[in-house]
């Protein structure tokens, strides 16, 4: 597996000078990349004895880490490094930020310093975010993630198992469980199986077709029982859930930013109607950061969500981004600038339109899976999990390269 040159090939073509052929083949040598790291990540873990120390364990994931570093260039490694230095700075603003909570907006120096801090969380954001355009410095932080995630419940198991053992395993599942609406009781729990990652818990839940649920940042995966068929494709399925669950990297907190923005235009609104001065370049520039946020990107923020829901729905209807039609629809019912009006209807369109794109493009890659069958349902699950959502249009064509011969596609 070698390092794909550094063409952004997941990215925006519009200012490359590449060739079709070349930009078509360094998308599916990206997908390619993705999946085949989470099929080897799987055989590792399948590796992974009960019997091994949480030590052994760590060292194995570790390892693993390093081999997939060998992969990239030095300058991808030096860019990953870089990522982490920014990642530090966004959270020391953060925090900043935090412990000033609602402060006194007329207190002009208090004022200075919150939209100071503003400003500087949004250029560390683009920073990062300008980072992360580099799909290989994406990529290693997604391994990273999901790594440290399976050291973390690889640690839980191992000291679960050493005090309180199943018991305590079935209590914690019914405490996670009760935030979902399958609710699972202790007694309806009639099996538990502990692997080095997850736990397993056969339930006498009936269905009319078995399936499995994972609950996302834990190690705990039901299985809601309608005999044995599929059980065993069901608890794959499901265990590559709990693997990649931490595959999602935080994307451009795009409506974080705008909610902060339009925060701080009310707070000069309420400067101007108190008789303090407030200059209209600043008033403009806010306005400027708004027209700037892009309805992609909160799609993209949204990841985790639209997986959740997308797991076992019949139907592409998402209701994660739409929870902010509430906020920017009241936005524009309310708001008294024509100017914030527009921005926001544009944002609100746009939203839906990707959203409806996205959509009809999942559709369209869990149909084609399941025509195809089971490897390629597995590698569909990787893509949902590794692509962020405004990207999924590339699916189609990764398909139909690898499974050619299956769709009789002409390349």
């Amino acid at each position: 597996m070698s390092e794909t040159s550094n063409k952004d090939s997941l990215n925006d073509y519009s200012e490359q000078k590449f060739s079709w052929v070349e930009k078509k083949e360094s998308i599916l040598d990206d997908l390619e990349r993705m999946v085949e790291s989470a099929f080897a990540l799987q055989k590792l873990i399948e590796g992974v004895s009960i019997e091994d120390s949480h030590q052994e364990v760590k060292d194995k994931l570790l390892n693993f880490l390093e081999e997939q570093k060998l992969c990239f260039s030095p300058e991808t490694i030096e860019k990953f490094a870089g990522y982490k230095v920014i990642l530090a700075e966004e959270n020391a603003v953060n925090k900043e930020m935090e412990k000033m909570g609602d402060y006194d907006i007329y207190d002009a120096q208090e004022d200075k310093k919150y939209s100071d801090l503003t400003d500087k969380f949004i250029a560390i954001e683009r920073e990062r975010c300008k980072l992360l355009e580099d799909d290989n410095v994406k990529f290693l932080q997604k391994i990273e993630n999901i790594l440290e995630d399976l050291k973390q419940k690889n640690n839980y198991i191992k000291e679960t198992l050493e005090n309180g053992g199943e018991d305590k395993f079935k209590k914690d599942f019914v405490i996670e469980a009760d935030k979902y609406e399958d609710k699972i009781k202790y007694a309806e729990i009639k099996k538990v199986t502990v692997s080095p990652f997850d736990i397993v818990f056969d339930t006498d839940r009936k269905s009319a077709q078995f399936y499995g649920l994972y609950y996302s940042s834990s190690p705990f995966i039901s299985l809601f029982n309608a005999g044995d068929v599929n059980r065993e494709a069901t608890v794959r399925h499901e265990k590559i859930h709990n693997i990649l669950n931490k595959s999602e990297i935080f994307e451009y907190p795009a409506f974080e930013i705008f909610e902060k923005k339009y925060k701080e235009l009310n707070m000069c609104r309420g400067k101007i109607h108190a008789g303090e001065y407030v200059d209209e370049f600043k008033i403009k520039n806010i306005k400027e950061e708004l027209s700037m946020i892009k309805p992609f990107d909160i799609l993209d923020e949204n990841h985790e969500e639209i997986i959740a829901e997308a797991e076992h729905a019949d139907r592409m209807d998402f209701a994660s981004p739409r929870s902010y039609y509430v906020e920017l629809e009241n936005i524009l019912k309310h708001d008294p600038d024509d100017d914030v009006k527009d921005i926001v209807l544009n944002l609100i369109l746009g939203l839906r339109a990707e959203v409806t794109k996205m959509s009809d493009k999942m559709k369209e890659a869990k149909d084609m899976a399941k025509a195809i069958g089971p490897d390629a349902e597995d590698r569909l699950n990787i893509l949902f999990l590794m692509l962020n959502p405004s990207k999924y249009r590339h699916i189609k064509t990764y398909f139909e390269h690898i499974y050619k011969k299956k769709l009789k596609v002409s390349e």
